[in-house]
């Protein structure tokens, strides 16, 4: 009826024959009804799904007896709202297909246990391995502090590049800074706290932690918030319409606008088909070149299933909750 995308109509119009329905789905126009000898549908046009807002986001379900966004969302009720994401632009506007399931997709997001492997590089600015990980009714996170060395790192002599950068983001100039290594992810989050109003920036129902660290969060069944004081990164895992080996994977980047500045435009979809070699950014680039042979080795009758370490402890939580899904 409509391409996917964001446009602005009246009203809708199919292109097969013509069917005209208003912006609230209800029939405007039947091109010569009178030949239709059984009369109008008995409907009053399109099928209504449930449909509601949370956090400046439109959620819907295809099942129409779903129960209240409020009580399908439970405990991460008043996670988000302090982040004021309705502050925040987008920026990136992507759809990758990938060749594995949308949950291989969704696993690879959801645990540190590959950062050192798949990730080497940052192991000099966040902390892969004391990580707070909560389970709720459906839904998990994770939470990384950055700024950190990764305990991972035996020993360290000037400060890592990626730090520098932290720092001179933060507005602090690394050569002034005297403190230990690991004290600068405090020191940012201080430089932060004293300077958002210069910035035209609000802070203030953040407590410190998040100035800095990424909150991640899976909301099931299938989209993360990578969430942080001046930006969110949103992955959406899809399933493919016609393949369960492939699924596309959806970037949509949002950064804090200050207050007072003009905001971007919206920006055009960006779509990579199945063997793209276009960058999705270093990280999900390095995800991405794991997966299509972790769906080959899941494919495989040698495969028994997975082993996870505690460290995975989310990916467990996430696989029981489609189980009991699929049960019930």
């Amino acid at each position: 009826l409509a391409d996917e995308g964001l446009w602005h109509a009246e009203s809708f119009v199919c292109g097969y024959h013509g069917w005209e329905y208003d912006s609230d789905g209800t029939f405007v126009d039947i091109p010569d009804l009178d030949t239709f000898q059984q009369g109008k549908p008995p409907c009053s046009g399109l099928a209504e799904l449930p449909c509601e807002t949370w956090v400046s986001f439109v959620w819907f379900s295809l099942n129409t007896e779903v129960e209240p966004l409020e009580e399908y969302i439970g405990d991460l009720v008043g996670h988000f709202e302090p982040y004021h994401f309705e502050r925040m632009a987008m920026t990136r506007w992507v759809t990758a297909e990938w060749n594995c399931n949308w949950k291989a997709a969704v696993d690879a997001f959801a645990e540190a246990y590959h950062t050192a492997t798949t990730h080497p590089q940052l192991k000099w600015y966040l902390d892969d391995f004391d990580i707070q990980i909560d389970l709720y009714d459906k839904h998990s996170r994770y939470l990384i502090a950055f700024g950190l060395l990764s305990p991972r790192v035996e020993s360290v002599g000037e400060i890592p590049p990626p730090l520098k950068f932290l720092l001179s983001d933060a507005g602090i100039d690394p050569a002034s800074y005297e403190g230990p290594v690991n004290g600068i992810r405090e020191a940012v989050q201080k430089q932060k706290r004293a300077t958002q109003e210069e910035q035209g920036k609000d802070f203030s129902e953040l407590h410190d932690d998040q100035l800095t660290d990424d909150y991640n969060y899976l909301v099931f069944p299938g989209v993360t918030f990578n969430t942080h004081s001046d930006d969110l990164m949103l992955y959406r895992h899809r399933p493919h319409p016609s393949d369960p080996n492939k699924c596309l994977f959806d970037v949509w980047m949002f950064e804090l606008i200050p207050e007072g500045e003009e905001w971007p435009e919206l920006p055009k979809h960006d779509f990579r088909p199945e063997g793209s070699t276009r960058s999705l950014g270093l990280v999900i680039d390095q995800d991405a070149a794991n997966l299509a042979s972790v769906q080959a080795g899941m494919n495989s009758a040698g495969y028994p299933g997975l082993w996870l370490s505690d460290q995975e402890i989310r990916l467990r939580h996430f696989h029981k909750t489609i189980t009991d899904f699929i049960e019930s």
